[in-house]
């Protein structure tokens, strides 16, 4: 970023300094300014380095090893058997000038120091004097500003980064459109349900045992056509690939087939299904929270496929049992078209039922 042009601040504009020899301007290759210049220096003690462009003279012959010096940098103030007094520009936090004692002698007061008197200033200096105090501290401001909104604009820019990575990590509801974290099964502002990820289904291969996906037509791995049976590894008997036991010779079959079936004609799935959605409604009513009430859904449902010897991961939205999910979905839309469901408590679920039924039709 550019430094802050005082030079520019004190020369460009428009001051009017009156036509004195107290008003002094170094003139570079004037041997006689060179020498006046060559006191000043050394006077006020003006720091290598700085470019000096006026010296207000308060001596009484006009030599200006005394008054007000001014450079690209700072302003100095030098007195009659005092030491010479620097201040930066920058650091002008405020300044006046004004006329005081009976000889009616300009003096300034910086940051609340009072610098002067300087007698030999007549009343004219006053006015242009204050006009160099006061541009230097217009100039000082614009720098602030520019740097403040610099700062703002990087601030801005990392805030955006920061939100757009989050908006990236965090899941949107298809309801409200409100932010949840990227693990959320509901919305944390309508309760609306996240369709889940649809599981991919897997099973072994009935030659080398390696897991692929089920209804593979042949092993990624041993690259064996799949059978729709497996044969006894003691008698050699034919087993249904869900099979725990051979029924000929009672050895067990190894690993079950990870199959989804009906899991038997002994499961009645569809008063599972109602029941897991009953549970799911009354736990609903008493809590008013939909992770818990599809928590208590879950388990029933859970324990009646590991009853029925399905023993998978579970997740419902794919593995349900068709009759189970019928009756799910049966209820659902009897409980959130029901006249007397007001508040339609039951509409965000059935909605999730809605997209589930599309996948499983799609599939």
């Amino acid at each position: 970023m550019e430094k802050i042009d005082y030079k520019g601040a004190l020369l460009e504009s428009y001051i009017e300094w009156p036509a004195s020899s107290r008003y002094f301007v170094p003139v570079a290759g004037d041997k006689k300014s060179d020498k006046k210049l060559a006191k000043c220096l050394k006077s006020y003690e003006v720091n290598d380095g700085e470019e000096v462009l006026f010296v207000l003279d308060d001596t009484l012959f006009g030599s200006a090893t005394d008054g007000i010096l001014f450079t690209e940098k700072a302003i100095y103030v030098k007195q009659l058997a005092d030491s010479p007094k620097r201040v930066a520009y920058f650091h002008i936090r405020d300044a006046s000038v004004y006329v005081e004692g009976k000889g009616d002698d300009i003096q300034m007061e910086i940051n609340g120091e009072i610098l002067g008197p300087f007698g030999m200033l007549d009343d004219d200096f006053l006015e242009p004097l204050e006009a160099a105090l006061v541009h230097i501290r217009i100039a000082t401001n614009q720098k602030i500003n520019e740097v403040q909104q610099v700062v703002e604009a990087k601030k801005a820019g990392r805030e955006q980064a920061s939100a757009e990575e989050n908006d990236q990590n965090s899941k949107i509801c298809p309801s409200c459109s409100a932010s949840n974290d990227e693990e959320a099964r509901f919305c944390s502002n309508c309760a609306c349900p996240f369709p889940r990820k649809k599981e991919k289904k897997l099973a072994r291969c009935t030659s080398c045992d390696e897991m692929i996906l089920a209804n593979s037509a042949f092993c990624s791995k041993c690259g064996a056509k799949q059978e729709t049976q497996r044969n006894c590894r003691n008698c050699g008997q034919s087993l249904e690939l869900v099979a725990n036991f051979c029924g000929s010779c009672g050895s067990p079959a190894g690993e079950p087939h990870n199959h989804v079936t009906d899991g038997g004609n002994t499961m009645d799935w569809s008063a599972v299904g109602e029941r897991a959605f009953n549970l799911f409604a009354n736990t609903y009513r008493k809590t008013e929270d939909y992770d818990g009430a599809f928590e208590m859904f879950a388990m029933e449902v859970g324990e009646a496929m590991e009853s029925a010897g399905i023993e998978i991961e579970w997740s419902w939205s794919v593995d349900l049992p068709e009759d189970a999910f019928k009756a799910v979905y049966s209820k659902a839309m009897e409980a959130a078209t029901s006249s007397n469901n007001e508040d339609d408590v039951y509409g965000p679920f059935f909605t999730y039922l809605e997209d589930q039924k599309y996948e499983r039709e799609s599939s």
